[in-house]
């Protein structure tokens, strides 16, 4: 995701490779000569997901990335309906069935809304970070981690006085 995010097309290049055929493949190993030449390496076709086929190489990282989490998640999710919380009408729920289906579940909710997260300064915690950019973004998780910080700033400063 950091490689599509960014724009590093370059490191996209050496993952993903348009085949001769005009199919997608996302290369795992490679075994070199010594002058460099590629002589072996595993590919994995990158599956289409959707109506769209992808048209370049961070499209197709994106049918990757939507093919290893569905296949993940695939027969791990318990799907139902339930009377809503005022017994007016029915609600549809959907839960995972073990931990490690709650991990991809929560990893399908942090790409379909696009999410972004980054570590705190403070504590190493980690935090949704707001979609829009500013020039100062947050470095805290939290006013606390920020205070804590700022209150050990001062003090390391009057120490040195």
């Amino acid at each position: 995701m950091r490689y599509i995010k960014d724009g590093d097309l370059e490191e996209l290049e050496e993952i993903i490779v348009i085949r001769e055929d005009g199919k997608f493949a996302i290369v795992r190993d490679y075994i070199f000569m010594e002058g460099g030449e590629i002589i072996e390496s595993s590919w994995t076709e990158i599956p289409t997901i959707g109506q769209t086929p992808p048209r370049d190489r961070s499209e197709a990282a994106y049918h990757y990335i939507c093919s290893v989490v569905n296949k993940n998640l695939k027969d791990v999710l318990v799907t139902g309906i339930i009377p809503n919380r005022f017994n007016t009408g029915t609600e549809m729920f959907v839960r995972p069935k073990d931990l490690v289906s709650a991990l991809w579940l929560q990893l399908e909710h942090a790409l379909s809304r696009n999410l972004e997260f980054k570590q705190c300064a403070a504590c190493s915690t980690f935090f949704e970070v707001k979609s829009k950019k500013r020039k100062n973004q947050k470095k805290y998780c939290s006013d606390r981690c920020r205070v804590r910080v700022g209150a050990r700033k001062r003090r390391d400063k009057e120490k040195a006085k």
